[in-house]
């Protein structure tokens, strides 16, 4: 497991800033019950549904969407004691897509194993709503805050950056497995659909925050990407959100 970057120091100095700069904001969500020793996660995606192979999509600086597909997604993380956020590292497989008409493998700069790439970052648990709607109730996401990641498509090399914000799924409910679900825009599928914020004490959610994961095709400008996947965490011991 590779320690935290001075990239995921800085964002993770912002959500601090974000959830303490109002006197009537409460704390993020927890994870219950608290440990006082890291504990350790394994994730995967679901295997079944419309979701059961990531996608993700892009929109490069000439305004044409681009899409990968990856048949497997297995996740490993820790949970810092009694905070909710920690570390996490995905092995992405069989990752392919489109070029010329041509399905190409696609495969990170680290990695000998062709269609593999490899994630790593940090994550969080925050207050989750769909963008732009009413905050009417108490729901949480995992936001992925993750490192630079270069992998080549045939030709092409890609570097992919930034914030990836996924709902949490009965997040209430105690048990060792949870599910999470990464949506993207129904109309513009390089765009996530939810974003975070803080609540305060009259259920208004107050300085919202629109995550932004960014891709950039062969050093053009980066433009805004999204994942569409299904999947799910599990501990070794029985866990639910404190909302």
């Amino acid at each position: 497991m590779r320690r935290l970057t001075l990239f995921g120091l800085t964002l993770a100095a912002a959500l601090g800033a974000a959830c303490s700069s109002s006197a009537f904001a409460l704390e993020l969500p927890e994870n219950l019950p608290t440990s006082t020793e890291t504990r350790t996660w394994t994730g995967e995606n679901d295997g079944s549904g419309a979701t059961a192979e990531p996608e993700y999509k892009a929109l490069n600086a000439a305004k044409v969407e681009l899409a990968l597909k990856c048949e497997k997604l297995t996740m490993e993380g820790t949970e810092e004691p009694k905070k909710p956020l920690g570390l996490f590292h995905a092995h992405i497989l069989n990752c392919h897509s489109m070029v010329g008409g041509t399905e190409v493998k696609c495969t990170d700069l680290n990695h000998l194993t062709a269609g593999e790439i490899l994630v790593l970052g940090t994550w969080h648990i925050v207050w989750d709503r769909e963008a732009g709607k009413e905050f009417k109730e108490l729901t949480t996401g995992v936001l992925f805050l993750i490192e630079p990641v270069h992998y080549t498509c045939s030709l092409f090399l890609v570097e992919l950056k930034g914030e990836l914000l996924c709902l949490h799924l009965k997040p209430t409910e105690e048990n060792t497995t949870h599910l999470f679900h990464c949506i993207a825009n129904a109309t513009n599928h390089w765009e996530q659909s939810e974003e975070w914020c803080k609540k305060d004490v009259g259920g208004v959610c107050t300085e919202p925050v629109k995550p932004l994961l960014l891709t950039s095709v062969s050093h053009e400008a980066f433009g805004p990407s999204s994942e569409l996947a299904l999947g799910s965490t599990t501990y070794k011991v029985k866990l639910f959100a404190d909302v």
